[in-house]
């Protein structure tokens, strides 16, 4: 008996830990570009998209340009010792955010150039 109840209180434990906030990285994160090749046309073509874009991340959620979209799922996780937040649509796609630290994103666009996005 009370094997089963440490059982439940446990369970009950990491249902609520888990039950309990989202991902972590909810927030308004200004867009910026980074690039290897700063002078190309392309680079500056996504500076200007960049310029004044604002990114909206919530616990389901991620907003861009008034349009928000909603996800199945949005997590972290770790992939060759770098870790991603990971948003999953409904039917499973899958993109992938670089976590540079706990107020800045990385999505690569090219071999050389990157959206960072810094958390307001």
């Amino acid at each position: 008996m009370f094997k089963f109840l440490k059982v439940l209180l446990a369970s009950v434990v990491l249902l609520s830990l888990t039950a309990c906030g989202g991902h972590g990285f909810e927030g308004t994160y200004r867009t910026s570009v980074d690039s290897t090749n700063p002078n190309s046309e392309l680079v500056q073509y996504q500076k200007n998209i960049a310029k004044n874009n604002i990114l909206i991340i919530g616990d389901n959620f991620m907003e861009a340009k008034g349009k928000r979209s909603f996800f199945e799922e949005i997590t972290v996780r770790e992939v060759d010792d770098k870790e991603f937040l990971v948003f999953i649509e409904a039917n499973k796609k899958e993109s992938l955010f670089e976590i540079v630290n706990g107020d800045q994103l990385r999505l690569r666009v090219t071999a050389d150039t990157a959206f960072i996005f810094t958390k307001e």
